[in-house]
């Protein structure tokens, strides 16, 4: 496959939009961790954290780390799962 067609940002159906929106709520009001997986200049990238903060006028959430807090756009975001570190 060509660089350009693996890299390509998925569009996400309805049903996993709302599910990411159902795990990110969940983060948020019961401070459940949870894995994020995003795509940052090209590349995806997987983060676990609380989330902190979702601001949906300007798309974007805070995801709270053990090293800090960051942003991530929510156009960007391709899963959110809860983390069980068993």
């Amino acid at each position: 496959m060509i660089r350009s067609e693996l890299l390509k940002k998925t569009v996400l159906e309805e049903q996993v939009y709302k599910q990411i929106g159902i795990a990110v709520m969940e983060s948020l009001n019961y401070t459940f961790p949870v894995r994020i997986t995003f795509w940052k200049a090209d590349n995806l990238v997987n983060n676990i954290g609380i989330v902190s903060k979702v601001d949906r006028q300007m798309k974007y959430l805070i995801l709270d780390l053990l090293s800090g807090d960051i942003k991530i756009e929510l156009d960007c975001i391709v899963a959110v799962e809860r983390y069980n570190h068993d």
